[in-house]
């Protein structure tokens, strides 16, 4: 399914039964009212009311005229405008429309005054293909994600990457569906600098992604609260492409105004993805206190004098940034919010001075317009250049366009599609998503290919407790393949010389047995723990067991569990198995499953304390496998040197 196909099933279609939710339509004075849908279903249209003075006469919006409608009779406008539900008082002009109803009928809950909610129709036009669609440019088609790069750059007016938010895991599940791989988001109002703000992020791209890297941007005020006016984020996803980032980071004047990443190809090629959030044109007087503007106009105050334009120094600054990179042959693909309509706007060439870090750029002659940043710059735009100058409005609650991308001629002719997507799709939003796909050949200069990684080893040949067990595993696998009766058989055919074909195919499967039952031993020897606390065999135990308990519960709840799950949880826990199974009964169960979390509780009030004793004890068997001496009598304060000595080698 495409993204277009996707995104149309969020934009129309009906209100459910009973919901209020008014469509704003033109229609001419002679259309009929229609009853749409099922029972209680509602289409509403608004109509010009007639100008003339002669008794003109309209229906209202509340249950108490329901009775009227039925009976024909009709209210001409009095004193009485607070039961009509109009907004404005008599004194105010009047609007030019009217809210017509059809008749439906209502249960005592549906009396209930709606919450309204306005529901507009997305516009169409024809693409290049000429197909009749509600996104403008190409048609989204199927790529391989190898040979074609896709971006997609929006503003999604704040987002939410908590685990608990389905709503941003299922915009990354659709970004990842549709192979794309640079997402690059604006006005992301979240406060990036506080580390858990960045874990929830990096993690919900990784449940979604093998491998991604994520660059983020907010200015340097601190806010207590999660929610930040302002800011970017830059993600490079898939293993190929992340291969590919050589540098990355944020706008270096510390405003949060963008957030970039440096990409490199075959030779020299370089690609520089910059995402930046432009805040709109405004005052002191009227910007909140915590607006982005006013965060930007803080921080800019205590550096420059004279008067301080947010707006107009993030075009000065990000002209002499980009002009940096540029110079040392770099290719700028720029995605903007750029809060302006520059498509009839000529820009001039004015050249600032060169980049310093930490230093502002500074010209009275700037007019601090995107379109001087983009001629001096030598960007093209990227949808003006394969559509044409109309370009449709990139805010909902706007006329024009405020959303850029643009890229260096260098590779324009990589550019293979350019597409706007319908509003409130993928990351939601009041901004349009814009989607661009790349040859990656011609991009990056060679083909990108996948990237294995490298296994990680569970054997542990440090810890001769880990030994043991895996050779356990390995003995117990071969015992239950009957390997060595197996290679006892073939071995004596072959000293019989009765060797044929068939021993060749038995010699095959039996290496091939004794190569997965090694891995087996390996994975189940491996470590596994997250970073929240310290490991330690027995706070692992603990977590084990709570959820082995948890699964003997879910029977109870009609939901039907594996045995073998069962088994593998209650081996991990070490639990007795004729004690665990003589457990019956809901309550029973519920008692063990609250007794082993509050046990799992304690453990990990106290992981540290246990992984210092778990430290102690591998300590003390490695310094006994090399000096078995050391455990007979007499011998402690030197074996306690000795185990002090291999601790400090084990925590290196």
């Amino acid at each position: 399914m495409s993204l277009q196909e996707k995104s149309s099933g969020r934009q129309g279609g009906l209100p459910e039964a009973g919901v209020f939710r008014p469509i704003k339509r033109k229609v001419r004075a002679h259309k009929k009212q229609e009853t749409v849908g099922g029972k209680g279903s509602i289409k509403n249209y608004f109509k010009p009311k007639p100008r003339s003075t002669g008794g003109t006469e309209s229906e209202e919006p509340q249950a108490k005229v329901l009775q009227e409608i039925k009976t024909g009779e009709k209210r001409k406008h009095t004193k009485g405008w607070r039961s009509t539900g109009r907004r404005y008082q008599k004194q105010k002009p009047k609007s030019t429309y009217t809210m017509t109803y059809s008749k439906i009928n209502l249960t005592g809950k549906q009396e209930e005054k709606p919450k309204r909610m306005t529901q507009g129709e997305l516009p169409t036009y024809t693409t290049q293909n000429g197909e009749t669609s509600t996104t403008f440019g190409h048609t989204v088609e199927t790529i391989d994600n190898r040979t074609t790069f896709r971006a997609i750059f929006q503003n999604p007016n704040g987002i939410n990457p908590s685990p608990g938010n389905y709503q941003f895991t299922l915009s990354l599940k659709e970004c990842y569906d549709n192979c794309i791989s640079l997402i690059g988001l604006s006005e992301t109002n979240r406060e990036w600098q506080k580390p858990e703000q960045q874990k929830q992020l990096k993690e919900a791209m990784h449940k979604t992604w093998s491998a991604s890297i994520v660059q983020t941007s907010t200015s340097r005020e601190t806010f207590e609260d999660n929610y930040k006016p302002g800011g970017t984020t830059t993600s490079i996803c898939e293993d190929h492409w992340v291969c590919r980032v050589r540098e990355r980071g944020e706008d270096p004047w510390g405003l949060g105004r963008w957030s970039w990443a440096l990409l490199s190809g075959k030779g020299s090629k370089k690609v520089l993805s910059v995402n930046g959030y432009r805040v709109c044109k405004s005052s002191v007087t009227r910007a909140g206190e915590t607006t982005a503007y006013k965060q930007q106009y803080n921080i800019l105050r205590e550096r420059l004098n004279g008067k301080i334009d947010p707006s107009c120094q993030f075009v000065l600054d990000l002209q002499t940034w980009l002009a940096f990179y540029i110079a040392m042959g770099c290719d700028i693909i720029l995605y903007l919010d750029g809060n302006e309509d520059i498509s009839k706007i000529i820009g001039k060439w004015l050249e600032l001075s060169q980049y310093q870090p930490g230093k502002h750029a500074i010209n009275e002659e700037h007019d601090g317009s995107l379109a001087t940043l983009v001629t001096t710059c030598g960007l093209l735009d990227v949808l003006v250049e394969q559509h044409g100058q109309q370009i449709p409005p990139t805010y909902t609650r706007g006329t024009k366009r405020l959303d850029y991308v643009f890229v260096t001629p260098g590779i324009m002719d990589s550019v293979l599609r350019s597409t706007l997507l319908p509003f409130h799709t993928i990351f939601g939003g009041d901004h349009r998503p814009i989607l661009i796909d790349f040859d990656a050949t011609k991009l990056f200069g060679d083909t990108s290919h996948e990237i294995q990684r490298q296994a990680s080893r569970g054997l542990c040949l440090q810890d001769p407790r880990i030994v043991n067990r895996y050779l356990e595993l390995v003995e117990k696998q071969m015992h239950y393949h009957k390997i060595y009766d197996k290679v006892m058989q073939l071995k004596e055919k072959s000293e019989d010389s009765k060797w044929a074909k068939q021993c060749v195919m038995k010699y095959e499967k039996i290496d091939n047995i004794i190569t997965a039952s090694v891995r087996y031993a390996d994975k189940q020897v491996a470590k596994r723990y997250s970073t929240q606390y310290e490991w330690s065999p027995e706070l692992m135990r603990a977590v084990n067991e709570a959820r082995y308990w948890e699964l003997r519960l879910k029977p109870y709840k009609g939901i039907k569990m594996d045995e073998g799950t069962l088994e593998q949880h209650r081996e991990a826990a070490k639990l007795p198995l004729q004690q665990s199974k003589n457990i019956e009964g809901r309550l029973k169960v519920v008692d063990c499953l609250r007794a082993a979390r509050k046990q799992m509780q304690e453990f990990q009030r106290r992981h540290v304390e246990m992984r210092s004793n778990y430290l102690e004890e591998l300590a003390e068997a490695k310094v006994i496998q090399h000096r078995p001496w050391l455990n007979e009598e007499g011998n402690e304060q030197r074996l306690r040197e000795q185990k002090e000595k291999q601790i400090k080698e084990l925590i290196k």
